[in-house]
């Protein structure tokens, strides 16, 4: 069996991408595209190349492809369920498009609702990585700094599932909570917090050697010479989660991006990953994660309206200039 190739189907994507999005065709037209690209990302996430045929409807734990079915069962146990989940709900949006029994258009609505299982799947492909390489406050900043240049409702629906999953991992409670805020605002995050307050108050909150540790994974050269912390959370300052992240929903800084301000869309986050991209791919511990973040990005346009701020990039880190 061959294995998925970025650089294949990228001309593909390229064109999915341009007629769901940049020039005026028909909703049934969006769909069409809407419903290969999705195809595509289904053979990105099981790894499965061209070499074999699949269909959206074979997608599920007991699969008639067996390529399907050997490729499923690498998968997480949990996420084999929700990429079935989602592969279903998606199918069932797109597939009339593809044959000539129904002869009326698409509604916007319905166009809206297959663009979010594309993002569905996109979040899917994030998931899987950072499950293969796991969550914690061991993690590489640079990891989590570079994850961050994608749409609120990308990093809103990996972390939402990695929450779920783990209600104990104080470093996706504190990303799921600047997602909802980059999403939606700070109103639904501290909604969310205060419906979450007895998991977060009840998480383990690090130890002092652990803390420092962080910490200490957090120091980048600001000068040449010197040192300075980067540090996202102030452990020191609290003795549990929820009055951290209830300070941090309040600190005007998280206001920055507050609901999409900086870049809610694929083709506004672009101008900002563009500034970074080619650091981070000489960073051994994000280089996996670029590729990946350069498959998600295949056939996107920068967005022509996008605010005039900049990113400034070293070999250690990148900031917002002004702060987040």
């Amino acid at each position: 069996m061959v294995t998925f190739s970025d650089e294949e189907y990228n001309d593909l994507i390229s064109n999915l991408i341009k007629e769901a999005n940049y020039i005026d065709v028909s909703n049934m037209n969006k769909m069409t595209s809407l419903r290969k690209h999705g195809e595509i990302l289904v053979r990105k996430i099981l790894d499965i190349g061209n070499d074999t045929q699949i269909m959206l409807g074979q997608v599920c734990l007991k699969s008639n492809n067996h390529v399907i079915k050997e490729r499923m069962s690498t998968l997480d146990v949990d996420l084999q369920k929700k990429l079935t989940d989602e592969v279903k709900a998606f199918n069932r949006l797109v597939r009339d498009g593809s044959h000539t029994q129904r002869t009326t258009d698409y509604s916007d609505q319905e166009v809206k609702d297959a663009e979010d299982g594309i993002f569905e799947l996109y979040a899917i492909l994030f998931i899987k990585y950072f499950i293969d390489i796991g969550v914690g406050l061991k993690t590489s900043p640079h990891i989590l700094k570079l994850f961050s240049i994608l749409p609120p409702i990308i990093r809103f629906k990996v972390w939402s599932y990695l929450f779920e999953k783990d209600q104990n991992n104080v470093i996706v409670a504190d990303k799921l909570c600047l997602a909802i805020i980059k999403k939606a605002g700070k109103g639904d995050a501290l909604i969310w917090l205060k419906e979450k307050e007895s998991v977060i108050r009840n998480m383990r909150y690090p130890s002092s050697d652990e803390i420092d540790a962080y910490n200490e994974m957090r120091i980048v050269e600001i000068s040449p010479g010197q040192y300075g912390y980067s540090v996202s959370m102030d452990f020191s300052r609290y003795s549990n989660m929820y009055d951290l992240l209830k300070s941090k929903i309040e600190d005007p800084r998280t206001s920055m991006n507050e609901s999409g301000k900086l870049y809610k869309s694929f083709e506004e986050a672009l101008v900002f990953y563009k500034q970074i991209r080619e650091v981070y791919a000489n960073i051994n511990e994000t280089k996996d994660l670029t590729v990946l973040m350069d498959f998600v990005y295949i056939g996107r346009r920068e967005s022509v309206n996008h605010p005039i701020v900049s990113v400034v990039v070293t070999d250690s880190m990148y900031s917002f200039e002004g702060g987040v």
